[in-house]
């Protein structure tokens, strides 16, 4: 399997809140923040999320109306280009507390391999399960 290295520069930031790096190959800057922390970038973010999502129609993935608050994203990570756009990004949910909570066990309802996969998670609970979503 190939590795790709990455070059990155920590951007000088005046925020406790929030930390951020500059991708030299992209030309782009990752902020690591929380909706709370920064509402504007979060907004940002997420209309940018559902712009790609409805362009390949699915929108209704990105459960946009659940999310849009902030409360269920303990964490969110987003790039901007040299104008400040944004320009992609991925949010985190959880940390979770029962495995019924993680809402990508449940296509595998009913599927072999589902009594096993939520085992795996469940032993992983006390030691903090998150997932990834809305990735754009």
């Amino acid at each position: 399997m190939a590795v790709e290295t990455i070059a990155v520069d920590l951007v000088e930031t005046c925020s406790t809140s929030a930390l951020r790096f500059h991708d030299i190959v992209s030309g782009c800057d990752i902020t690591a923040t929380t909706p709370d922390a920064d509402p504007e970038l979060w907004d940002r973010y997420l209309h940018g999320a559902l712009d790609v999502y409805r362009h390949f129609r699915v929108h209704t993935a990105l459960e946009y109306d659940t999310v849009a608050d902030g409360r269920s994203t303990s964490l969110f990570f987003a790039a901007t280009d040299r104008t400040g756009a944004v320009v992609a990004g991925v949010r985190a949910q959880g940390p979770y507390l029962r495995t019924d909570d993680v809402g990508s066990l449940a296509p595998w309802s009913g599927r072999p391999g589902e009594r096993e996969l939520r085992a795996m998670v469940a032993r992983r609970i006390p030691r903090g399960v998150v997932e990834s979503r809305g990735a754009w």
